[in-house]
């Protein structure tokens, strides 16, 4: 395996934020009226602005006022975020320090807006400059499972697909990474996996630490 590139997700990858995105949704979803349960959570794990919204047309009705919704949802993850914090997953400082150590190069491909991913890193005390590029979900029409965001990713790195490892914790995110050819590293976070998306991955790993020793048995 010849590794010239490491692709990060963000949201339940790099930072456990997947769970207080949930309390948002289910929290937004009561102020609109609606019972929205973990399980539709699940569905937008991964997704992009357009694929949340698609998701609710088909979950709730082509009725439903989504940009509403939408600008609620962020506006109520911002006040849970306020009042929780945002906490590293385990390991992400280790294999950062060790990637800038041993020259790799890695960037961010996340579904999240690229001005939140930013702010993300401020809070956390990450420097946006170790990365050497952040790709945010505004700039695809088609987010995860589509394997846009990481083809994009790629090209911008310059490297073919199947020299990036892509480290994800959704099942869409596993999808996509392996619709585009690259090495799939799933890490769990909250997102119930399917038999299937284990057969996507390449890796199976508890947390980022795993990823050290990969890189350096590789």
């Amino acid at each position: 395996m010849e590794v010239k590139a490491i692709i990060f997700d963000m949201d339940g990858l790099m930072f456990d934020t997947e769970s207080l995105w949930e309390k948002a949704f289910v929290k937004t979803g009561e102020e609109f009226g609606y019972s929205f349960t973990s399980k539709l959570h699940e569905k937008t794990i991964g997704t992009n602005q357009n694929t949340i919204k698609d998701v609710l047309k088909t979950e709730v009705g082509a009725e439903f006022p989504c940009d509403d919704f939408y600008l609620k949802y962020v506006s109520n993850m911002d006040l849970v975020i306020k009042e929780e914090g945002i906490s590293l997953k385990n390991g992400l400082k280790e294999l950062l320090d060790y990637l800038v150590s041993n020259d790799y190069t890695f960037a961010i491909a996340s579904s999240t807006p690229t001005k939140r991913i930013k702010c993300y890193l401020e809070c956390a005390g990450i420097s946006e400059d170790i990365f050497k590029f952040i790709v945010g979900g505004e700039d695809f029409k088609n987010g995860k499972p589509h394997p846009d965001i990481f083809l994009k990713t790629c090209e911008l790195l310059g490297v073919e697909p199947c020299e990036a490892i892509v480290l994800e914790d959704s099942n869409n995110g596993i999808k996509a990474a392996y619709s585009a050819g690259c090495i799939p590293i799933l890490i769990p976070d909250i997102d119930v996996i399917r038999d299937e998306t284990r057969e996507y991955d390449a890796y199976e790993f508890s947390s980022l630490l795993d990823v050290i020793d990969l890189l350096k048995n590789k």
